[in-house]
């Protein structure tokens, strides 16, 4: 039974390295260890805990090369080779499926529960030494309260996992333990409402004793274990826990999943008490104080891509995050192809998304000879067009030439495809050529979807869009227009421009579209929009399902005389396929076979 441990443990832990620093979340363990020596001593048991959290998805580039905006109406991806195409062929199934992640997650799973289990006397184990002497005491104290915290957050792991695989899967197995040799391996799919309840039960269950913010985290002399934050930790101390899962995220998993469940994919009676569970879920964490769960700010660069030399994980719009260090690779896979370093392997955003970018304020006009002028100013924080002028570092001083013939334009190996680059994410400020790298962070949760989640769920609760009384009698803080409204009011890039709100007297199926329009940008190329289309049954409707699959570009031209250019946004890069039964990824082959035939393949597949 011990060389069967040393084998499950065989592959324990890459953990996140993100600093130079002693950072809690950047510690390894000698994967040689069995469980009763893991769960034995503090630093091994606290280190095999940390090590779950190199599971969180990572969306740069995860899909050979790619991210998952290229298998949806987003982006279309330069490199031809790329499996990511295979979304767009229909060529892929359940033995080949590019972004698998049943095998992955389950193993993550496995390590969430082999530690829940081996902790679990972790009291007992912690009080085998001094705890009378002031600084044991203290000692004790401290890991007690950290192993306590690590048991709530790997609660919190697994519902993010199993979330993972429901929103792809549909209905999967639910395993609380480990299982040994001994034990039937032949499990039967829980239906995906059940998974859901998991899901956010968990994750409500541990909120309540989850600190708000690990900043200058620390127990206060004399306090219970577990108060939270305590003041006076500065510097790289105040800092070193920073990146753990927190009552916010908590709140923001539960309500992402009560979201999905509520939504037609899975909520196939139209049941408005899915709706109402949601919502509520979404008024409690907006009642919390401001300090507790958040602010909206208008800086989206710095969400995503802090300055080269600050790591900036503290701001307040970041609910959630998976770090992903100091590198440049994004930057060379998307700065524009004949920028110095760059265009090695580049996504570039759609016609389709740049459709969604209305105008800035209502009574403008869309000029087909001018496509960019006034249009919603989010528009240059998130997609590169022709024309702008870009200092890529100190080596890359000029205007970007997406036109055809242009120095960065459509035709060109690795060039744009669509006529467009990608500027969120990328830190534009980095130089290549002198080998500068800077911190990214893949953002889990946000406070812009908070705000969107909770304004959808009350779409579907109240009689109309800005209601705040539901239909179960339930008063919420906000409308769901408001909250809409709030975000594009956060939107000030230029002193001169304001973005119009939605009128208070908005029809419901015109809310209903102006917020998907809203998802698409506020969380473009966040791996939202790929499962939204799924979530809400978007390919259901003949007209939009054309218009999801008709991938085009803005292919400009421009007369080598006068200079003069015109658009087509029209143009036509790739026809997409689709059937229903995509709208779930298949069970890969191996585990139906490995079942015995105890779990059934999604419909279709």
């Amino acid at each position: 039974m011990k060389n069967h441990s040393k084998i499950i443990l065989l592959s324990l832990i890459t953990c996140f390295a993100i600093s130079c620093q002693d950072d809690f979340l950047d510690r390894k363990m000698d994967s040689n260890y069995i469980p009763e020596e893991v769960f034995s001593e503090y630093n091994t048991m606290r280190d095999f805990a940390t090590g779950i959290y190199s599971y969180l998805p990572n969306g740069y580039n995860d899909i050979d090369g790619s991210m998952l905006a290229a298998a949806c109406d987003e982006a279309h991806h330069a490199n031809e080779n790329s499996s990511i195409h295979n979304y767009a062929s229909g060529a892929w199934g359940p033995t080949s499926n590019p972004d698998d992640k049943w095998s992955y997650y389950y193993t993550a799973i496995r390590k969430v529960n082999l530690f829940l289990e081996g902790s679990k006397d972790y009291a007992s184990t912690l009080a085998k030494r001094d705890t009378i002497s002031l600084p044991s005491k203290n000692n004790y104290i401290d890991q007690h309260d950290n192993i306590t915290k690590l048991r709530l957050e790997a609660r919190f792991l697994r519902a993010f996992f199993y979330f993972e695989l429901v929103k792809r899967y549909g209905g999967v197995p639910v395993i609380t333990k480990t299982l040994g040799l001994n034990d039937n391996f032949d499990l039967e799919r829980n239906s995906a409402d059940s998974c859901f309840n998991f899901i956010v039960s968990e994750c409500l269950a541990v909120s309540n004793e989850l600190p708000y913010t690990w900043y200058n985290y620390g127990i206060p002399a004399g306090s219970r274990v577990g108060i939270g934050e305590c003041p006076g930790i500065s510097g790289a101390a105040g800092q070193s826990k920073i990146g753990r899962v927190t009552k916010g995220a908590a709140y923001a998993l539960a309500m992402r999943a009560a979201l999905y469940a509520a939504s037609p994919l899975f909520n196939t009676t139209n049941d408005v008490q899915k709706w109402y569970k949601a919502a509520n879920i979404g008024k409690v964490y907006f009642e919390l104080p401001t300090k507790q769960r958040g602010l909206l700010k208008n800086n989206y660069m710095n969400m995503f891509t802090p300055a080269y030399s600050v790591a900036g994980f503290t701001k307040d719009e970041v609910i959630f995050e998976k770090r992903w260090g100091l590198n440049n690779s994004f930057e060379k896979a998307n700065f524009p192809i004949t920028f110095t370093g760059g265009g090695s392997n580049t996504v570039c955003p759609t016609q389709n998304l740049v459709n969604a970018f209305g105008m800035g304020q209502a009574s403008q006009v869309y000029n087909t000879a001018n496509p960019y002028l006034n249009r919603d100013p989010r528009l240059d924080s998130i997609i590169i067009k022709n024309g702008v002028a870009y200092s890529f570092g100190t080596t890359n001083n000029r205007t970007v030439e997406t036109f055809v013939g242009g120095t960065d334009g459509l035709g060109k190996f690795r060039a744009t495809t669509t006529g467009y680059y990608m500027r969120k994410y990328v830190n534009t400020g980095l130089d290549l050529l002198k080998g500068q790298t800077s911190w990214h962070s893949w953002v889990l949760f946000g406070m812009n979807e908070m705000y969107l989640n909770y304004a959808e769920a009350l779409s579907h609760a109240c009689p109309t869009p800005s209601s705040t009384t539901a239909g179960d009698g339930k008063v919420h803080p906000k409308s769901a227009v408001a909250l809409v409204n709030e975000i594009r009011n956060k939107i000030k890039i230029s002193s001169r421009f304001n973005l119009y709100s939605y009128p208070t007297t908005i029809s419901k199926a015109d809310f209903e579209k102006a917020l998907t329009r809203e998802r698409q940008i506020e969380l473009a190329f966040e791996g939202h929009r790929f499962f939204d289309i799924r979530r809400l049954r978007l390919m259901d409707d003949p007209t939009q399902r054309e218009a999801i699959l008709t991938i085009k570009a803005m292919k400009i031209t421009k007369d080598a005389l006068s200079g003069a250019v015109s658009y087509n946004q029209d143009y036509v890069v790739e026809r997409r396929e689709w059937d229903e039964k995509m709208y779930f990824y298949p069970i890969p082959n191996s585990e139906i076979m490995r079942s015995n035939g105890k779990l059934i393949q999604n419909t279709g597949w």
